[in-house]
């Protein structure tokens, strides 16, 4: 105690006989203060409770066992509701929970010791026979106000840091997604650029041919074209690093950038914002025939990683790599500059980089206490962390505390003054806590349900009601009234689960459904439950839970899956979904052995109406060509557009092969009538591929878009504005025929 009192050790810690405990003391083997304060009460009981000669003595042996019995309280206190973490200087955060038990286990012997004394049964402390009434009265009302107060407050404790760690989780998902999402599809952006044959054909010209001036002229106004598609800067050099073009302003490369572990390699760059820097090899036939590097800025992941979230309001989010023995972090607000961390295993960084996702209780780099959940950004090499300052975490639980503390030192005091009349005070205080509990609930926007085989009905709080659309209150139903509002699609499920917790197949009632609101719409809710009471023969008797409303959550879940999978110009499957799709067509038409039809359509001359009209004539062409395409065609197939005006078709159980080229030349017409775009008549047609699946061995989604490729090549090849058949590269060409088309004539 003296070493606290006075900051200087004075050789008695031994901190080598303590590496073996994992703790924040920040002098191993040293005694907390709280703890040193303890013994020093136990000794001073030891000495004094065989020599009482006076009633002032008696007192004071009787005063050094409560502190001991209450330093021990108060720790295990401290150890239940969070303390070390709800306040920052917690005098006893450094006592450990066996210490704590230990003292009130040393304080009750005491008392069971010194009670038996002589001086204690003979010496009436009491002068007035009320007194120990109201002294074992008080005591019974303060044991019981404590453990009341205690497990209200562990539970309410509880469901603060359950709600906090699901709040974090949600927003390091949804903005691990956001990054995620953007880094792949403006990757993809830059890969489809760097694949372009015509600028591999022009590098090609560049190399056979260096003072080639009109290929170097046609390849800087091709890479000058890709600039209003969001790429702010290019840079395209020939295989020995030539660099032929270089359009745009690249970011200064004294930004802090980190590498990126993804193909292509690429750099996500800090300069006022997010910039993706991708290096693609332009490979055509297996050859090099060139280098792209371009830079793309990310609006949408800049404002979307740093956009206010409730739950975040004094909180943090850390987005970083590891370079060597140090943490590269990005800004975690716009205002603000990147920063570099000392790395060490014990940070939610380091379990974030080495791909762990979850929460957790831990100080940060700062040496705060924080709850942060943690996890990778995908594959990128990337690490996220959500943050809050524990102290803030549970500033609205220790101002509930301390007004909880101070209205029950009142009601105390006045029920052993009022204990001589009646318990009504008690009665009163009891109520009072309810509904502070209640008020917590409420402030908490759960809904808690209760049900009783033996009442045959649920339960449910006031919350309940408020979800639905209606006015406040609580309400008892039938389990029946609850799957009639459930989802059609959800019931089955729902009654699935509920029936395992009641048989006890599954330790917990834990489920996801959708329920109808008082307006008709729709509400998803997160369910969760457990069977607290069952009979001697197993039954379930009772099972209580929560209900929370997760709809924003599903709501945003479903726009990230929709963003992900369609193009967001048509609203078209994009190429990564149609992929999916053609292989589970694959898959069945392998089963069935019916007839499919793949499809590769492109707009004839659309760059020639892009670059003279504009692109947003351009993309309005696209919309109404996306629009006459799907009309074409049954809703059971799929139409998506891999790319400019590159668009497919996967079709299923055909007839005959005749049928395909009807689609095919139906589509085709559909093309033909003029497009009114603005004060623009546009008269535009196509070209199509076409390529046939019946099951065959050796065919399997590749070849057979490059099938149908092959087949578009042959249709732009007669001409455009027809259809073709293709076979596989290297196979013989195969004319089209049907809908009453001759093979040299199916325009």
């Amino acid at each position: 105690l003296a070493e606290y009192l006075f900051g200087h050790g004075i050789g008695i810690d031994w901190p080598e006989q303590h590496g073996w405990i994992a703790d924040s003391n920040p002098f191993p083997g040293r005694m907390s203060p709280s703890t040193a304060f303890a013994f020093l009460l136990s000794g001073a009981t030891l000495l004094l409770m065989n020599r009482v000669r006076a009633r002032g003595i008696g007192l004071l042996v009787q005063g050094l066992t409560l502190g001991i019995t209450l330093v021990g309280t108060i720790g295990l206190t401290g150890y239940l509701l969070k303390f070390p973490l709800v306040y920052r200087n917690y005098l006893f955060g450094q006592m450990a929970l066996s210490t704590a038990i230990g003292f009130i286990a040393a304080g009750t012997g005491l008392w069971l010791s010194w009670r038996r004394d002589a001086w204690y049964r003979d010496r009436r402390l009491m002068l007035r026979e009320e007194w120990p009434i109201v002294t074992n009265g008080a005591i019974a009302m303060l044991l019981v106000v404590f453990v009341s107060w205690l497990a209200t407050s562990t539970s309410t404790g509880r469901q603060v840091e359950s709600l906090m760690k699901a709040n974090l989780l949600e927003v390091l998902e949804q903005r691990s997604q956001l990054i995620r999402i953007d880094l792949e599809l403006r990757s993809a952006r830059a890969a489809l650029v760097a694949s372009r044959p015509a600028l591999m054909d022009l590098l090609d010209r560049l190399q056979a041919h260096r003072d080639d001036g009109d290929a170097l002229a046609r390849l800087r106004e091709t890479v000058q074209s890709f600039q209003p598609h969001g790429f702010n800067a290019m840079s395209i050099a020939g295989p020995d690093g030539t660099e032929w073009v270089r359009v745009g302003g690249f970011v200064d490369e004294t930004a802090f950038r980190v590498p990126l572990r993804q193909d292509p390699t690429a750099f996500l760059i800090w300069d006022e914002g997010f910039v993706l820097r991708t290096l693609i090899p332009m490979v055509q036939n297996a050859n090099v025939s060139g280098m792209m590097i371009s830079e793309q800025r990310l609006p949408i992941l800049t404002k979307g990683f740093h956009a206010a979230d409730p739950s975040l309001a004094k909180g943090e989010i850390a987005l970083c790599n590891q370079s060597n023995a140090t943490f590269n972090c990005f800004p975690p607000t716009a205002e603000a500059k990147p920063y570099y961390v000392v790395a060490s295993p014990t940070l939610s960084m380091a379990f974030a980089l080495a791909g762990e996702t979850g929460t957790r209780f831990a100080k940060d780099y700062r040496g705060i206490d924080v709850i942060a959940a943690f996890g990778p950004v995908g594959t990128s090499g990337l690490g996220m962390v959500a943050k809050l300052d524990t102290a803030d975490l549970f500033a609205p639980l220790r101002d509930q505390m301390r007004v909880e503390i101070e209205v029950l030192a009142v009601l105390l005091a006045a029920g052993v003054a009022l204990l001589y009349r009646s318990v009504a005070p008690l009665a009163r205080g009891l109520s009072l806590s309810k509904t502070r509990l209640q008020l917590a609930l409420d402030a908490s926007r759960i809904a808690l349900w209760d049900w009783s085989s033996r009442e045959r009905h649920v339960y449910f709080s006031d919350e309940w009601e408020r979800m639905l659309g209606r006015p406040a209150r609580e309400v008892h139903l039938q389990l029946e009234d609850l799957f009639r509002i459930a989802h059609p699609e959800d019931r089955a499920a729902l009654q699935k689960n509920l029936a395992n917790t009641l048989s006890g197949k599954q330790q917990e009632y834990d489920i996801e459904h959708r329920v109808r609101a008082q307006d008709g719409h729709w509400v998803w809710i997160h369910s969760h439950g457990e069977v607290v009471e069952r009979d001697g023969r197993g039954h379930a008797v009772r099972m209580v839970g929560t209900n929370v409303d997760i709809s924003a959550r599903r709501e945003t879940e479903s726009q990230l899956t929709h963003r992900a999978t369609h193009d967001p110009l048509t609203g078209l499957p994009n190429r990564a979904l149609f992929q999916d799709r053609l292989e589970l067509a694959l898959a069945r038409a392998r089963r069935s052995k019916a007839l499919m039809v793949v499809m590769y359509i492109d707009l004839d001359k659309f760059k020639g109406i892009n670059d003279t009209l504009g692109h947003d004539v351009g993309d309005a062409l696209l919309k109404g060509f996306a629009a006459r395409l799907t009309s074409g065609i049954r809703a059971t197939d799929t139409a998506a557009r891999l790319g400019g005006d590159e668009f497919a078709v996967v079709m299923e159980a055909f007839g005959t092969r005749e049928d395909g080229l009807r689609v095919a030349e139906k589509i085709a017409a559909g093309v033909r009538p003029s497009f009114k775009v603005g004060e623009h008549t546009l008269q535009v047609t196509s070209s199509i591929g076409i390529a046939y699946f019946a099951g065959e061995r050796g065919i399997d989604a590749e070849r057979l878009l490059k099938m149908a490729d092959n087949g578009l090549y042959q249709a732009k090849a007669a001409g455009r504005d027809c259809v073709r058949v293709g076979g596989a590269a290297g196979e013989p060409e195969v004319a089209a025929e049907g809908a009453g088309l001759s093979p040299s004539s199916s325009s």
